[in-house]
């Protein structure tokens, strides 16, 4: 497992925690999902099976951009991303800390990946 992961568990299924932390993003000034990735989807039609398990991909493009011009390797990690799948027992909500790319690319001096790390946390939270 990826050292950087933080993962939350959740108390309600995998579809209201999705549409919980879809809704909250629409509902943020400048931010929009721009994908939902179905894993699970996805693995049945190649014969396979998989637990409910989606990517959310979002983000604020003018936010993006600003950290693009800095850094255009950050493209790598943008938009953001934020998984929600069924775990053996539990929703479980995941996301990767973007603090750490404060030390993977030239943003050391960037509040961004801080404040991305707060709405990641927020968003999870939104599943409790």
């Amino acid at each position: 497992m990826a050292s950087d992961l933080i993962k939350v568990k959740s108390s309600v299924n995998t579809e209201i925690c999705i549409q919980r932390i879809i809704t909250k993003i629409e509902n943020i000034k400048g931010f929009g999902v721009f994908s939902v990735i179905d894993h699970q989807k996805n693995a049945q039609r190649t014969g396979l099976d998989l637990p409910p398990q989606k990517v959310i991909i979002f983000g604020n493009p003018k936010a993006g951009t600003k950290l693009l011009q800095v850094d255009a390797q950050i493209g790598y990690d943008l938009p953001l991303g934020i998984m929600v799948r069924q775990g053996s027992d539990e929703t479980v909500v995941e996301y990767r800390n973007p603090e750490t790319f404060s030390k993977i690319y030239e943003l050391s001096k960037s509040p961004m990946p801080k404040k991305m790390g707060h709405l990641l946390k927020n968003l999870a939270s939104s599943c409790q």
